[in-house]
């Protein structure tokens, strides 16, 4: 802030420039009486000797002169102080502007309380107590300043109406009082120099200020430039990571192509024995087709439905596991998919994150750049300071060249009369002392000033040090920032890697799935190809005779070996399909349980991260908070208006950070993994569920029921059937042709080698069909399928067990994460604590330094005004000095003119004042001439002018001393609005 300067006055009758008390006013005032009393006593003195003169010529030519200079001095007098009541209106102007200012800072000081209100309750309540304070003390202050107005300006009319009062004698109290400035000029120069050496030690301690703030703004450029460093060697070491993980996806993609490819080859040498199997089956029904009989036929047939069956129930339980790992592996890739999308977000908060914390390190650099543009500010205020130095310096070497060449004036002054002058000297050796007591009460308030500040400033000093010391916390923050980055930076490539993996693995998986349902459909149509020529065939077959029974039925054990032994091929095949497809089902588990235990890892390192993020920004916080309080610190030191911009960057990120942690406590933990578990838990649950209600399958028991029973039925309906006679009658009539022949060759011998044949072929046949007709029903078969199906049921038992672990793991992290959580926002709240507690301290510690600079402020008023009460004590010195200067001056020229005029006056009557009954005699008043003592009237008078000179020197110094201290007001007054800023 800047107040206008009155402007300076060339002399002046107050020399006080301060306000002062009653008290001081009373001294003051009885010191003027006392000073007016005395020469008023030697006036009466001089006048009895002056009406001795009266006749002569140059007795009234003195007095002519006196009334002349005593009008002017009146006029003097009354010019200054017509200046003295406008320097009061300026004073009341500006105080007006004060209040106006005051004003208008109580006021912002009310919107930013309530602006504040609706943020926080209890910090509403803190900032409007101490804008209660600040109130009452600015109060205080105004009604302190127009207490000192009002006693200014009673001083000011006491003054004035002394000054009317004792006009005639005013002249010789100016001359008199000019006398003991010139005396006392050497205790005010030895002040000037004690102020002098104050203000350099001032102008010291803001350079070694500025010079700590130079180093901090260098150390701070060379930790930003170590940060660019760290940041591209954690950029190269990334990029080797990333290489490395490359090559290790590389690898892991190719031992999954070669997996795949041994799949692809399985299921083709599956396929292709499975079509040699049945081309095999085929050509061996087509031979027994052509070579059997009717019953062996027809039971081949019924075998033929039985081994379809069972061919079509294996490959629809080999079709719901083919249909499990499907789903299993859809399960897995929806919870891959959760993971990724979960990942993502995590991704997309951090990149937020790292944005922010980029936006906080730019507006820190702007707050480094705006710290660089005061520190040359106050630069060039310093050299300012030090060209004003100089001329101070150079104005008091010429005023002490004057004093030197007043004081030999003075010294001859002193020759002239060496009577007076020995009492001079010892009330002046005692002014002087008293002047040197101050002068040393002074120095060693100076002192005790300066040491304060030097033990403020290394305390603020050793607190920016320490808070420096902790810049660790961001380096740690770079560092934990760098890993988290390389983390996430290697998680989405192994999530890419593992996504395109898995791509490629569902397409593969599509495409074999795809064709193993083409060689089931190619399958399913050659068997319904085959059970239509067999039921086309069987009507043929069953026409034919029984002579090729014998043949057909070795024929009917070499099909059934060949498809046993197909079937048991078929049955290894299927194992070993079975077992690869359960390896790379476990194999996909386990690359899922990796996935799943890198991306648990991920998200607690995030985590983690995120927690010391937190600390490193409210860490960040605090430095910056002590920083800005170090830098308004500095700025008051250096009388400038602090500035809010920085502060207004805290308000900012104190609000965001408030908003993050409202958001980190309100926000719901991630439960989507847990969820996953829990509602795969779920379908295991139902699925088991749904095995144990679901019936057994009887489909292959009916069948071979159903087989038997069609069986039972064809044998009953045979032994039901009535006997065949054609063949009887044929051979009956074959008989006839034979009895015939036999009768016309009875001489030849009946041939019955062939009917033997033929019957012993019937036995053969009959004893066959019996055995055919007894033999129990296969079931091996149906047994194996049974086995298989338990060993499935207590291979999905196991799973089941294995799924019910894994949950309760996952409960297990899940709980152990919570318990993490909570002691995460526990030392959340703690750090909180130790964050307000030190934020307390802090405030407790700026209004310590508030009421000290106070306390300071007030010893310096008390010090201007102890320095006017001397001034008016010197003053009034000088005056009863010049008063007997100018009785001295008249008993010489009283002398000298009644030497001259004697004989004159012994023959003239007496006329005009000396025929006035007051006048004396001559020759009883007239006291003995001085002889031999120089004239020295005109060097006292142009050392006294030049002694006045002087005079408006010191007053004009007195008013740029009163400038100052009124510009320290102020700044204080300004800086007390800084603590309610400070707490928001």
């Amino acid at each position: 802030s800047t107040t206008s300067t009155p402007p300076k006055p060339t002399s002046r009758t107050v020399t006080s420039t301060t306000p002062k008390s009653a008290a001081s006013n009373g001294s003051t005032t009885g010191r003027l009486a006392s000073s007016t009393a005395k020469p008023a006593a030697t006036s009466t003195t001089a006048g009895r000797r002056i009406s001795n003169l009266a006749g002569s010529i140059t007795g009234s030519t003195s007095r002519t002169a006196a009334s002349a200079a005593a009008a002017k001095e009146s006029e003097d007098l009354k010019a200054k102080l017509q200046e003295s009541e406008a320097k009061v209106e300026e004073l009341k102007a500006e105080v007006a502007a004060s209040q106006e200012k005051l004003a208008g800072l109580t006021k912002q000081i009310e919107e930013e309380a309530a602006r504040v209100s609706a943020a926080e309750e209890g910090i509403r309540k803190e900032h409007a107590e101490l804008v209660e304070k600040t109130r009452d003390s600015h109060k205080s202050d105004v009604q302190t300043l127009e207490d000192q107005l009002v006693e200014l300006e009673t001083s000011y009319n006491a003054k004035l109406e002394a000054s009317n009062a004792t006009a005639a004698e005013s002249a010789e109290a100016l001359e008199k009082k000019h006398t003991e400035h010139a005396a006392a000029l050497a205790a005010l120069e030895a002040e000037l120099q004690t102020a002098k050496d104050s203000h350099a030690s001032t102008v010291t301690a803001k350079e070694a200020d500025i010079e700590a703030a130079k180093a901090d703004a260098e150390k701070a450029q060379g930790e930003a430039k170590a940060l660019n460093e760290t940041l591209d060697s954690l950029k190269s070491e990334h990029e080797a990571k990333s290489k490395d993980v490359e090559g290790i996806m590389a690898s892991q993609n190719a031992e999954h192509a070669s997996a795949l490819e041994e799949l692809k080859t399985a299921i083709k040498s599956l396929t292709d024995e499975h079509e040699a199997a049945i081309s095999a089956l085929k050509r061996s029904h087509q031979e027994a087709l052509d070579k059997g009989t009717t019953d062996a036929s027809t039971s081949h047939s019924e075998e033929l439905k039985a081994l379809a069956n069972k061919h079509e129930e294996a490959q629809a339980s080999l079709q719901k596991e083919l249909d499990a790992a499907v789903a299993s592996h859809a399960t897995v890739t929806a919870d891959l998919t959760s993971a990724k999308s979960a990942h993502d977000e995590d991704k997309a908060a951090a990149s937020a994150e790292l944005d922010a914390l980029k936006e906080k390190l730019a507006t820190a650099e702007k707050d480094l750049s705006e710290l660089s543009e005061k520190f040359e500010a106050a630069q060039a205020k310093i050299v300012e300071s030090e060209a004003a130095l100089t001329k101070a310096n150079e104005e008091v070497a010429n005023i002490q060249a004057e004093v030197l060449s007043l004081q030999k004036m003075m010294d001859t002054v002193d020759e002239a009369s060496k009577s007076s002058d020995e009492a001079h000297k010892k009330e002046i050796a005692s002014i002087t002392k008293t002047l040197d007591e101050k002068t040393k009460e002074i120095s060693s308030i100076n002192d005790k000033h300066i040491k304060e500040l030097e033990s403020i400033s290394k305390d603020y000093q050793k607190e920016i040090d320490a808070l420096e010391s902790q810049s660790g916390f961001k380096d740690k923050y770079d560092e934990l920032h760098a890993q988290h980055e390389e983390l996430v930076k290697s998680h989405d490539a192994a999530v890419e890697s593992h996504t395109s993996e898995l791509e490629k693995l569902k397409t593969d998986h599509g495409s074999a799935v795809d064709a193993l349902k083409a060689a089931e459909a190619a399958h399913e149509a050659a068997v319904a190809d085959l059970k239509t020529s067999h039921s086309k065939e069987l009507g043929e077959v069953t026409e034919r005779a029984v002579s090729g029974d014998s043949t057909h039925a070795a024929e009917i054990e070499n099909i059934r070996s060949t498809h046993s032994a197909a079937l048991l091929s078929l049955k290894d095949e299927h194992a070993s399909a079975q077992s690869s497809l359960t390896a790379e089902i476990e194999k996909y588990k386990e690359a899922e349980a990796a996935l799943k235990a890198e991306t648990e890892k991920v998200a607690a390192q995030a985590a983690k991260s995120d927690a010391e993020i937190d600390e490193l920004k409210v860490a960040l916080a605090e430095e910056k908070s002590a920083k800005s309080a170090a830098q308004a610190d500095l700025d008051a030191a250096i009388n400038k208006k602090p500035d809010t911009t920085e502060l207004d960057a805290l308000r900012k990120e104190h609000d965001a950070l408030k908003e993050e942690h409202v958001a980190l406590v309100n926000k719901a933990p991630d439960t989507s993994e847990a969820d996953a578990l829990r509602a795969e838990l779920a379908t295991l649950k139902e699925e088991h569920t749904t095995l144990l209600a679901k019936e057994p399958d009887t489909t292959e028991l009916d069948a071979l029921r159903k087989e038997h029973g069609s069986l039972k039925e064809q044998h009953e309906a045979l032994a039901s059937k009535a006997a065949d006679t054609t063949e009887a009658d044929a051979l009956r009539a074959e008989l006839a042709a034979l009895k015939e022949e036999h009768e016309a060759l009875s001489t030849k011998a009946a041939d019955t080698t062939e009917a033997d044949a033929l019957k012993a072929e019937l036995a053969t046949l009959k004893e066959e069909h019996a055995a055919l007709a007894n033999k129990a029903p296969d079931t091996t078969e149906a047994d194996a399928l049974k086995e298989e199906l338990a060993s499935l049921k207590k291979q999905h038992e196991a799973a089941l067990s294995i799924a019910q672990q894994e949950s309760a793991q996952a409960t297990k992290e899940h709980l152990a994460a919570n318990e993490a959580l909570e002691k995460t926002q526990a030392d959340f709240a703690e750090h909180k604590a130790a964050v307000e507690a030190k934020e307390k301290t802090s405030e407790s510690d700026y209004k310590d330094m508030h009421d000290s600079l106070t306390q300071l402020v007030e010893e310096a008023n008390a010090k201007a005004e102890a320095a006017a009460k001397k001034e008016a004590d010197v003053s009034s010195h000088v005056a009863e000095l010049e008063a007997q200067l100018k009785v001295k001056d008249a008993e010489i020229a009283e002398a000298k003119a009644a030497a001259a005029a004697a004989p004159a006056a012994a023959e003239k009557p007496k006329s005009g004042i000396l025929a006035s009954k007051f006048a004396e005699d001559l020759d009883e008043a007239a006291p003995p001439a001085a002889e031999g003592e120089p004239d020295n009237s005109s060097a006292a008078l142009a050392s006294l002018a030049a002694a006045k000179v002087k005079v408006s020197q010191l007053d004009e110094m007195n008013d740029e001393l009163k400038d100052e201290n009124l510009r320290m007001l102020k700044s204080i007054s300004e800086i007390s609005t800084l603590p309610d800023e400070v707490i928001v």
